[in-house]
């Protein structure tokens, strides 16, 4: 009669430990898969220095064509990050 009584008294504190804490939980956020490559826009003028990410006011100046590239060839042929959307 003990041990049921012990066991009956035990029981929901038993439950309440294998359980998860409660309190609040920040789920993580799953990141996103980069692209292998990442692509910048650059003005094809002669006096243009700098590659961007999107059409910034920097790039709207551009009189000439705009041009999608790599990062890496952009910096390979001289351009540097804008400095207003790096």
């Amino acid at each position: 009669m003990r041990a049921t009584l012990l066991a009956l008294l035990l029981s929901p504190l038993l439950v309440l430990s294998t359980q998860a804490p409660s309190g609040r939980f920040h789920r993580k956020k799953p990141k996103r898969a980069e692209p292998a490559v990442s692509y910048v826009l650059i003005c094809e003028s002669r006096s243009a220095y700098a590659y961007h990410g999107h059409m910034c006011h920097g790039l709207n100046r551009c009189r000439s064509a705009v041009s999608r590239v790599s990062r890496a060839q952009a910096a390979g042929s001289g351009y540097l990050p804008c400095r207003i959307c790096y």
